[in-house]
């Protein structure tokens, strides 16, 4: 949650399922950045990957997309942690 971008994803997420194509179109950034953060979210149990679907494009090679989606979540702090927080950056 200390970086901008996971929480423009977890945003974003809120709408509904996307790929790493999809997110990093929508955030203006790398598709290896996307995917580096997602696995954070992915490890803090926020996000989750959903199951892969297969698209055939006028009969070529199948492609696999994972699909992330956010997690139902309660996310709670405390004015102690945030203050706690911002006194490592001084």
């Amino acid at each position: 949650m200390s970086n901008v971008h996971r929480l423009r994803i977890l945003a974003d997420l809120a709408g509904g399922r996307r790929t790493v194509t999809e997110l990093s179109k929508k955030l203006g950034t790398f598709p290896p950045l996307v995917f580096l953060h997602l696995r954070k979210l992915v490890r803090a149990e926020l996000v989750v990957e959903g199951e892969r679907e297969i698209i055939d494009r006028e009969r070529l090679q199948p492609i696999n997309k994972s699909y992330y989606e956010i997690k139902d979540f309660r996310f709670e702090i405390s004015l102690k942690t945030i203050l706690e927080e911002v006194s490592k950056w001084h």
